[in-house]
């Protein structure tokens, strides 16, 4: 058989070679169309470049399929008996190179020329680059060639071909693999559907499903979160503080969705509590709202029999969050008023915002500031605070995350001392 007729065959035999030869990209209709016209008209300009006497095409592929498709015969130049790194080196760099491929794809081909594989003799296996080697001559990093071999390893043609074409960056790519385990048919499920819809449902699954069964726990663990509100005596509080724990509508849930760390109420659920009951004719109501259940938070005070007059901002200064167009980085306390105001004239009022810079809280978890003011303020009422998380002096505290020193106790302690507010920004309206 001529040499012609072997390059004509394009025969690729050995596993480095043949992980170059893939990583180059086909010709498209264009370029093939292109380069059978330029042949029709000055002939074949550059040599084929084959080795082991035409058995392995090194550079020329689509130059040889063009000779083959409109009848010339092709002008080969063979390079004789070579390694299968020095062939891989070859290819890489009359194809890679010359044709400016992507960084994956050239990551991914010194990662194949770094690796010893089955296909290696003993002969050949000196001649194998080491990492840093094949990623200087491939103009990549040395990470860069170890992530391409995590993701060659994975055998994922779909997510090989995507970084080959730069459509996924190799270090995505590379956490993909790691997140799927090595699960070639997760990972193509990721390639297919879109990595951080995969991604989430994984998170949900393996993260945020025993978070909620935690939560679930606590209603049936904790003795305060049975007491019945009903026990309380009609008009018992003048002061009511609530962090309802609102289940956010489909359009507003997500990856931080309350439901995911504890027990959630729907709007009837919530209103359905005593709460207007159990304010007394003159009493003011401290309400937590997620911004984005404003309208909902307003409707609920109402619900209760309360004016809404002011709000205090709590600005997370070191916390962002959500998926909107705008940033959200604070919380609010709705205040709402019913009958006669409470506060003693002369008391400093409390300031309209708090920052908490540089700290962080549990899921839901609110600063003590805001109680303390309140109790500044208003010290000598009675006061209820509703899904409370630790018990405060002067409260009667409720709530299914109530962690508690002792026994249960829903009888209000000793009030503690005053504070002075640390802002001098003051409500517009008394409250």
């Amino acid at each position: 058989m001529t040499t012609t007729q072997h390059a004509v065959q394009s025969l690729i035999a050995t596993p480095i070679l043949d992980a170059i030869q893939k990583l180059n990209p086909v010709a498209t209709d264009d370029q093939r169309a292109a380069l059978e016209q330029s042949l029709r008209e000055i002939g074949q300009v550059n040599d084929i470049i084959t080795a082991h006497d035409g058995a392995f095409v090194l550079d020329g592929r689509d130059l040889l399929a063009a000779c083959k498709a409109v009848g010339i015969e092709p002008r080969v130049r063979d390079l004789g008996e070579l390694a299968d790194d020095e062939m891989a080196a070859y290819a890489h760099h009359g194809n890679a190179m010359r044709k400016e491929l992507p960084a994956g794809a050239r990551a991914l081909m010194a990662a194949a020329r770094a690796t010893r594989t089955r296909g290696s003799n003993q002969h050949d296996a000196g001649a194998v680059p080491s990492i840093a080697q094949a990623a200087a001559e491939a103009g990549v990093s040395s990470d860069s060639v170890l992530r391409a071999k995590t993701v060659a390893a994975s055998g994922c043609d779909t997510l090989i071909s995507k970084v080959a074409e730069g459509a996924i960056p190799v270090s995505v790519a590379e956490k993909l693999v790691k997140a799927a385990k090595g699960d070639s048919a997760l990972i193509e499920r990721m390639v297919e559907s879109g990595i951080g819809r995969v991604h989430r449902e994984m998170y949900k699954d393996e993260v945020l499903k025993p978070k909620r069964e935690r939560a679930k726990q606590l209603v049936a663990n904790n003795p305060v979160a049975a007491h019945q509100l009903t026990d309380f005596a009609e008009g018992s509080f003048q002061v009511i503080q609530a962090d309802f724990p609102w289940r956010y509508t489909e359009s507003s849930a997500g990856m931080a969705d309350p439901s995911h760390h504890y027990p959630t109420m729907s709007l009837d659920e919530i209103k359905a509590m005593p709460i207007g009951r159990l304010a007394a004719d003159d009493s003011v109501f401290f309400m937590w709202c997620v911004n984005s259940m404003l309208p909902e938070a307003l409707d609920v005070m109402k619900h209760f029999g309360f004016n809404y007059v002011h709000n205090i901002v709590w600005a997370k200064d070191t916390h962002v969050i959500g998926n909107g167009a705008v940033i959200n980085r604070h919380e609010i306390l709705l205040v709402g008023r019913r009958g006669l105001a409470l506060h003693q004239p002369g008391v400093k009022k409390i300031p309209s915002w708090h920052a908490t810079e540089g700290q962080r809280f549990a899921h839901s978890e609110k600063p003590a500031w805001f109680s303390e003011q309140i109790d500044r303020v208003y010290g000598d009422c009675t006061k209820l605070e509703l899904f409370a998380r630790a018990p405060r002096a002067g409260w009667t505290t409720w709530g299914n995350e109530l962690v508690l020193p002792e026994a249960p106790n829903l009888d209000t302690v000793a009030n503690v001392g005053d504070e002075e507010a640390s802002n001098d920004e003051t409500f517009e309206r008394a409250v």
